[in-house]
């Protein structure tokens, strides 16, 4: 499963998008203490989110698909 979710670009300054080989039924990003900073529904196999103004870093990425949940690590610059 984690080989068939990618986040671009990784590291990020603007937006990132969220690809991946099953459904996206929704994507979370949690900051390294645990903070919940973003969190939306997802449909089909890409969605995008903006990551400007975010403190420079890295996070968290849950990604829900139909076939489950990857976790990836996103670098904010």
């Amino acid at each position: 499963m984690e080989g068939l979710v990618r986040l671009t670009p990784n590291p990020a300054t603007d937006d990132v998008a969220v690809t991946s080989a099953y459904r996206l039924t929704g994507v979370e990003v949690y900051a390294m203490d645990g903070r919940l900073l973003y969190q939306a529904p997802a449909q089909g196999l890409t969605c995008h989110f903006s990551v400007r103004g975010w403190t420079h870093g890295t996070y968290l990425v849950l990604v829900q698909t139909a076939a489950g949940t990857s976790t990836k690590k996103l670098v904010v610059r």
